[in-house]
């Protein structure tokens, strides 16, 4: 054997076979080394992302957008025991790029989403919209809407839904209100280095 293989998460054998950690590292990147046996000095690493496997769709005023190809749908965790500081989604609608948040309600993380269950939080995006002049739109949070938690583990996986949600749309041309559903799941997959989204429609 010329080298010695290693890795900071997950495992992978001396023959070079890497593994993905069961749980996602929290800078989301690992790194494999390979160490010379002969000349210990002398070793040559790689770094790569380590993400999940995810899948979404929702209607906004009525028109559904779902996952496509390339689509990044992350969440976020906050606070001192791990509360559900955001899920966003990045995509492509039309020619122009889109951004959808779920955001917790208030500064305090003890009110934030921690586990199955509804939540109140806002929802809010910007572009993507059928009108070049709709640039914005967000709920109210003296209405907010519910995050149904099916399942919430920090770090590894989520899924759940914003259901029943108005929006108001900023727009030059047509300030309005409109409905807003959102489905999502997000888990992570060892061995999954990349965020895919399978079934798109």
């Amino acid at each position: 054997m010329k080298c010695t293989w290693s890795a900071d998460a997950g495992t992978i054998d001396q023959s070079g076979h890497y593994v993905a950690p069961p749980e996602r590292p929290a800078s989301g990147m690992a790194t494999v080394r390979a160490t010379s046996n002969a000349y210990p000095d002398l070793f040559d690493e790689v770094t790569f992302a380590i993400g999940y496997t995810c899948n979404y769709a929702h209607t906004l005023g009525g028109e559904m957008v779902t996952a496509q190809p390339g689509d990044v749908l992350t969440f976020t965790s906050g606070g001192p025991n791990k509360e559900l500081s955001g899920v966003s989604v990045r995509t492509v609608f039309g020619n122009r790029s889109w951004e959808a948040f779920v955001l917790p309600l208030g500064d305090d993380p003890s009110s934030w989403p921690s586990g199955p269950g509804s939540w109140p939080v806002r929802v809010q995006g910007d572009m993507g919209l059928t009108d070049p002049s709709e640039i914005l739109w967000s709920s109210d949070d003296e209405f907010a809407p519910l995050l149904e938690l099916d399942h919430f583990q920090p770090g590894s996986s989520i899924a759940g839904y914003a259901d029943g949600a108005t929006v108001e749309i900023i727009s030059t041309v047509d300030p309005r209100s409109a409905p807003f559903d959102w489905w999502f799941s997000i888990v992570y997959q060892p061995g999954q280095f990349t965020c895919t989204v399978p079934g798109a429609g």
